[in-house]
């Protein structure tokens, strides 16, 4: 009920911007608490354990940019391309590494930026997380590298190296060590172009 409480003739983006406000507050006052427990109910279940962790760590509350449609009583949101955008943004900041749905079977990958060029390396990250389970990102030994390989680490992994190095237009290499944590490496050269 309180949360859905609002002034008569009052718009609902109001009730939206007060439950921002609640939630800044009540993390904030459960952050400055001497005892985490005693600032929030004592148990392991409900709310109060979230609560616990929150506010221990970094939060950023937000309204989500809906945009309000008048469909009757009942307010009603949409979301437009730029609150699209806009989530995409705060979704891949929240969850950079994606991983992908239980029984979803794709490669698991570490990325190596051969190139040493920022905006293209984050460019290929974007694209390889979308395609595979991205575990690791770092630099290649050497940066200059001319073209974008993905090599595979057991006879196994050839199949999902061929068919990622399909859609990214890489070459396929082996480099058979059978004891890497990942399927594939992917290293990123200076011929790479969004597929």
């Amino acid at each position: 009920q309180v949360y859905r409480w609002r002034n008569p003739g009052e718009v609902d983006a109001n009730r939206n911007e007060r439950q921002a406000d609640l939630w800044e507050s009540w993390l904030a006052s459960i952050a400055a608490a001497d005892d985490l427990i005693a600032a929030t109910l004592p148990f392991d279940d409900g709310l109060s354990p979230y609560l616990r962790a929150l506010a221990k760590g970094q939060s950023d509350i937000q309204l989500l940019p809906a945009v309000p449609t008048d469909a009757g009583s009942a307010p009603t949101y949409v979301l437009d391309d730029n609150a699209m955008s806009w989530l995409a943004v705060i979704a891949d900041r929240m969850v950079p590494l994606p991983i992908p749905a239980p029984g979803v079977d794709v490669a698991t990958v570490r990325l190596l930026d051969g190139i040493g060029d920022q905006a293209l390396a984050a460019q290929a990250r974007g694209v390889v997380a979308r395609l595979s389970e991205l575990v690791i990102v770092g630099n290649a030994s050497e940066f200059g590298l001319g073209t974008t390989m993905v090599s595979y680490h057991d006879e196994a992994g050839v199949p999902l190296a061929e068919a990622l190095a399909a859609q990214l237009n890489a070459e396929v290499a082996a480099d058979l060590r059978p004891d890497e944590p990942v399927d594939l490496t992917v290293t990123i050269g200076t011929d790479w172009e969004i597929p």
